[in-house]
């Protein structure tokens, strides 16, 4: 797995849900360690037609969707971030976001976080 990657992850939702996890698209922002280790950051993705069109502060438009095998246009919502385990994956589209939105999605997550002191 490596940052820019989209994967399928189990996100979780309320433990009052019916289904308690959703199958969804998130680009991996970092990973770091093996095996049981292994941690991975990834941002939530979405094709939601009110998101998409007017992105807010923390969302990246993600350009070339259609050739990464997203169903339609999406933006990444970086202040939609996780932490997710290998059991937490479900599958990959095989597929990277551009070396320019991954680029985005970074600086958008440094933005999120504020400077260091």
């Amino acid at each position: 797995m490596k940052p820019g990657e989209i994967v399928w992850v189990l996100f979780p939702f309320s433990s009052k849900e019916q289904q308690p996890y959703k199958r969804r698209p998130v680009v991996v922002v970092n990973a770091t360690g093996t095996g049981i280790d292994q941690a991975v950051l990834v941002a939530m993705v979405t094709s939601n037609a009110r998101r998409v069109a007017h992105p807010g502060t923390f969302d990246v438009v993600v350009e070339n969707w259609s050739e990464i095998g997203l169903v339609g246009p999406s933006v990444v919502r970086v202040n939609r971030i996780w932490t997710a385990e290998s059991r937490d994956l479900a599958g990959s589209l095989g597929r990277s976001v551009s070396q320019e939105t991954l680029l985005k999605i970074r600086k958008c997550l440094s933005d999120l976080i504020g400077p260091s002191e």
